[in-house]
């Protein structure tokens, strides 16, 4: 496979998703099903989730994108000096999926702050013990 997408940490309120990308190609974040962990269910209407950081590094003479619900977010090019989000996470369309797009070689950690849409099983002050 071309873009491999693994998830590195994950709890109730955070994910961080490294994808690693060995030719061009691209990996959806999926907010319904990769950000849902186990011991948590969907609740509340529709996932919103926010971009909180990340670190990438591409090949020379790679790109690489994100785009959630068809409207562009990042461009990432190879002379990119670093990318940083010092100001605040970003919350353009957080209700859509997370696609990333590299044209070659690259990886992206992504930090994402999950923020309606999941609640946890596990809930003893509501008497809720699975």
């Amino acid at each position: 496979m071309a873009v491999t997408k693994y998830i590195v940490k994950q709890n109730h309120i955070e994910a961080i998703v490294k994808i690693v990308a060995d030719a061009a190609g691209s990996a959806t974040i999926s907010l319904a099903t990769d950000l849902l962990k186990s011991n948590e269910e969907l609740f509340g209407g529709a996932p919103r989730v926010n971009i909180g950081a990340m670190e990438v590094s591409v090949q020379t003479g790679t790109e690489m994108n994100i785009t959630r619900g068809g409207t562009l977010i990042l461009n990432y090019f190879e002379n990119s000096d670093g990318f940083e989000m010092p100001w605040t996470a970003d919350p353009q369309n957080n209700t859509a999926d997370i696609v990333v797009t590299f044209t070659g070689k690259g990886t992206l950690y992504i930090r994402l702050l999950k923020l309606k849409g999941y609640r946890p099983l596990f809930r003893p002050e509501q008497g809720v013990n699975l």
